[in-house]
């Protein structure tokens, strides 16, 4: 169920529309690059106020998998796949966004998501907090106390009486999902098993989201775990010790207490026909409960299918809103040393061997062939290098070759893509650093730092920003 009024959507997705050139020897380059010049010139500015905001989180979503995914879709449907057009490549306006962090040139997915969520960059595995707090350093958090957190775009529409949801494929406690709500110095400490008695003081992220954060709409993820005591079954296998919580607490029943005490319809959902049930109409508050976690895997395929997966999700978002109040932001987090190389031939499997046309352009020094998507680091690497002949590399857990061994790949600091269409898209325009998103957000939205810069009557936005005349 989206939200009512629908503020901000956080999908850890990402989308993939079709626009194909069937007869790769017979294509007017010519003509379609008059096309699209033709519609670039009749692309005007939207000025007006962003009733509503969805942003779209690839996790893991860097340039090179979303080339790979171009390719993976239109190969799918019979195609070459290169001239495969994502829908969201057709939005209007493109940037690229710089994710270093304050204290790390290759970052990591909360340090990432509170710049993106948040709107200032920060240190390694802090989530919606400020740089003056150090990784894992709880005392330095209930110091500074509020004045070291950062709110994000969901708790600014919220205080705006917008309504908010969080949608994830992950948990929602995980590092992207929970920079929408949560203030910890450290993202691993989802639970209270998790923190340990020395930094007892500080709260667990589970518990932040349901004793500060119920008045969020709708919350869709897994990760119950974090949310059960451990002396209780897994609710769906009834297996004993899935379950984490130490403190007894049960937060599925506590969020359902406190709705209930606010006399707010409600429901929580763990299975598909418990969703399949739900009516939009009668409920207002909703709980239940990775293209990432494949690439860190080296498992190509996989994070290639989830991004078919996610088309089906942005479709339906896109054929729901109303381009003309709702802005719509598709952007990644981080990258991963991924990349797509061998001068293969047009329409080469993307998931198969580089063919040997490219092997004779630059042979392997070890005479041994090697697929066309590789990774820089990862659990692929063997010594001596695998031999593929004759192995089935398009399987969904082939395991693709990485240049040094390790458990899991790490991510990588290259620039991301923002892609962004409706009411002040165009400020997306160059090359951005990543906590930017967070402020055209609230700028087009009226929200947050940026609440006093609407022109409520006539629906418009002031060019000049509250508190910077100069601007």
């Amino acid at each position: 169920m989206p939200p009512k009024v629908g503020m901000a959507t956080l999908m850890l997705w990402f989308v993939i529309g079709i626009c194909v050139i069937k007869d790769v020897n017979s294509t007017n380059w010519n003509k379609i690059a008059k096309d699209t010049l033709n519609e670039a010139l009749k692309i005007k500015p939207n000025n007006r106020i962003a009733k509503n905001v969805i942003i779209f989180i690839g996790d893991g979503m860097g340039l090179s998998t979303i080339n790979a995914a171009r390719i993976y879709k239109g190969q799918k449907l019979g195609n070459t796949g290169e001239e495969t057009t994502l829908e969201y490549e057709t939005f209007p306006n493109v940037a690229l966004a710089k994710v270093y962090g304050t204290d790390k040139q290759v970052p990591e997915s909360a340090q990432t998501a509170t710049a993106l969520l948040c709107g200032e960059k920060t240190n390694f595995n802090l989530l919606g907090l400020k740089d003056s707090v150090g990784t894992s350093d709880c005392s330095a958090y209930i110091s500074q106390g509020e004045e070291a957190e950062i709110d994000s775009i969901i708790r600014q529409a919220i205080e705006q009486g917008k309504s908010a949801g969080v949608v994830t494929t992950a948990r929602l406690t995980h590092a992207t999902p929970a920079a929408t709500y949560a203030h910890s110095p450290d993202r691993n400490w989802e639970s209270d098993a998790d923190i340990g008695p020395a930094n007892g003081a500080c709260k667990d992220i589970a518990q932040q989201l349901i004793d500060n954060n119920h008045d969020i709409q709708v919350l869709l993820g897994g990760g119950r775990r974090a949310f059960l005591p451990v002396s209780e079954p897994d609710p769906e296998t009834n297996a004993p010790g899935v379950n984490k919580r130490m403190d007894g607490r049960n937060l599925v029943d506590d969020w359902e207490s406190i709705q209930q005490g606010k006399n707010n319809n409600y429901r929580y959902v763990w299975k598909k026909q418990d969703f399949d049930d739900v009516d939009p109409d009668e409920v207002d508050f909703l709980l239940g409960g990775r293209i990432d976690h494949a690439h860190h895997e080296n498992k190509a395929k996989k994070s290639l299918e989830e991004a078919v997966q996610f088309e089906e999700a942005i479709k339906m978002a896109m054929s729901l809103i109303d381009q003309k109040d709702t802005l719509v932001v598709v952007t990644a987090d981080h990258s991963h040393p991924f990349s797509l190389t061998g001068y293969t031939n047009r329409g080469n499997p993307i998931l198969g061997l580089v063919d040997p046309l490219g092997i004779n352009i630059e042979p392997t020094l070890d005479g041994l062939p090697y697929t066309s998507l590789l990774y820089g680091n990862g659990p692929g690497y063997t010594s001596p290098r695998q031999d593929l002949t004759g192995v089935d590399t398009e399987t969904t857990d082939f395991i693709q070759q990485s240049a040094v061994p390790l458990e899991f790949d790490t991510h990588s600091g290259e620039d991301v893509g923002i892609y962004a269409l409706g009411p002040m898209s165009h400020l997306f325009h160059g090359v951005h650093e990543q906590h930017y998103v967070a402020h055209v957000i609230q700028y087009a939205a009226c929200i947050g730092e940026y609440a006093k810069n609407c022109r409520k009557k006539s629906g418009t936005l002031r060019s000049v920003i509250h508190g910077n005349p100069e601007v």
